[in-house]
């Protein structure tokens, strides 16, 4: 192999090491203590976000009622809850 084929294979390789880097980062997340991803707090840590971007998800549509959340209300007061199943499935779309 000369030298110019082993330039040329490197950006391939940096490509496969970045995507393992990632999955490396989502499996030590996921071998981390399962987390309660029903609060916004908890899924704003999961998705590496904070709390005002998960409620611009909500605001711009890309967490939908009933799919990501659902609303239910405690002592009077509207909340929030989301589903553990439609978090995880997002997490995975936009990694």
């Amino acid at each position: 192999m000369t030298f110019e084929e082993t330039l040329a294979l490197i950006p391939s390789l940096l490509d496969e090491v970045r995507e393992l880097k990632e999955e490396v980062k989502i499996l030590n997340q996921e071998l981390r203590k399962k987390t309660d991803l029903t609060k916004v707090k908890n899924v704003a840590e999961y998705l590496d976000k904070t709390p005002p971007t998960i409620y611009n998800y909500i605001s711009d549509g890309r967490f939908k009622l009933n799919v990501h959340y659902r609303k239910e209300i405690k002592r009077g007061k509207p909340k929030i809850v989301f589903i553990e199943s439609a978090i995880e499935q997002f997490k995975r779309e936009i990694a």
